[in-house]
């Protein structure tokens, strides 16, 4: 297997891991207190916007086929 994904003659499948830190979005708005604690485990740490997630997707996709993306871990820097 090549790093990245797998390869044949007649098909490429490339993949990529992004793994995003605190991101400020409605997902734990689903569940009453799941917030609270992880809000716990990062303190104050400020959370990310979505579109700095999505400027890591946008860096993989647009990237040279040449070159395997294999993990991105996207942390606040404050």
């Amino acid at each position: 297997m090549k790093p990245g994904g797998k390869s044949s003659p007649t098909r490429s499948i490339l993949f990529s891991v992004i793994e995003p830190c605190a991101t400020a979005t409605d997902l734990f708005d689903q569940k009453a207190g799941q917030w609270e604690g992880l809000t716990s485990m990062f303190g104050e740490m400020e959370q990310m916007h979505p579109q700095d997630i999505a400027e890591a997707v946008a860096f993989i996709v647009t990237n040279q086929r040449r070159v395997a993306i294999i993990e991105i871990v996207v942390l606040p820097t404050d």
